[in-house]
This record gives structure tokens, sequence and C-alpha cells, in this order.
């Protein structure tokens, strides 16, 4: 019989037969296959898969060897989800308050640099107008180009 009428047979699903094949060492080996590569159909003889599935059902029909534990209240867990919650707030607050100092910190170096910049450029173009006053006007074409290159 093929694996489908199998899984009827005896009660359960394809995919439970298809998932003991794959799983079990001792279930029974196929017959025959069938079929094109890619939809290939599984025989197997109908009293061995039949004696199989009895050990399978079997298995599931006894009670569990051990206990499970209690379950824990639902207040119990979401006492847990809101602790969590605040923590995780907590910490992503801290880290916020960090990354805006930082910021400021940032900021600030920026707006110096900026200054330093803004008088290094006066100094040199008081140079610059220092050197052309002196009647040499080639420095001062050179370094207009250099200054308008790195502008």
């Amino acid at each position: 019989m093929t694996l489908s009428d199998g899984a009827l047979l005896v009660g359960v699903s394809r995919s439970a037969v298809s998932n003991w094949q794959n799983r079990h060492r001792n279930f029974p080996q196929l017959a025959l296959l069938t079929g094109s590569r890619h939809k290939r159909t599984k025989w197997v003889v109908a009293a061995e898969l039949v004696e199989f599935a009895r050990g399978q059902l079997a298995k599931k029909a006894r009670p569990a060897s051990r206990s499970k534990s209690p379950a824990r209240p639902a207040a119990e867990i979401a006492a847990e989800q809101i602790a969590h919650s605040e923590e995780a707030l907590r910490v992503l607050t801290e880290r916020e308050r960090r990354l805006v100092a930082a910021l400021a910190r940032t900021r600030a170096a920026k707006r110096q640099a900026v200054q330093k910049g803004t008088r290094a450029r006066a100094r040199l173009d008081a140079e610059v107008d220092a050197i052309a006053r002196l009647g040499i006007p080639a420095a001062r074409q050179e370094t207009t180009i250099e200054t308008k290159e790195q502008a």
C-alpha cells in the first residue's frame, strides 16, 4: 500500500507517516518507488506499517513519566514582563542621556573648529593683503586660486 493509504488505515495524517519514516530507523523498508523524481509514490508492506503504527500510537497513549510543572499565574508573568519593560526603558533612557551629552560636546567642538577656521582664514587673508600691498601681485593670485580650490 502507499504511505498515504497507510495513513488513512491507521488513522493518522500523511505527514505523521512521513515524519515516522524520516525519524525512525525501524520504520518499514519501502517495497517500491514509482513515479517521476519530483513526484514519487512510496509503497510499503501493509502489515509492517500497521505494526509500526501500533507501536508509535501506543507510545502516545502511555502517561507521561514525569509530571509537568504547574502553570505560572498570568499575574506573575505580567509582572515579569512589566519589570523587563521597565528595565529596558531605564537602559534606553540612560543611553539617550549619554548620547545627548555626546552630541552637545560634538556641537561645541564643531563651533570651536569653525571659529578657529574663521580666525585662520582672516589671518591668511591679512597676510595675502600685506604681500599684495608690498607689490608682489603674483603671490595674491596664487593664494587666491589655492584658497578657492580648498573651499
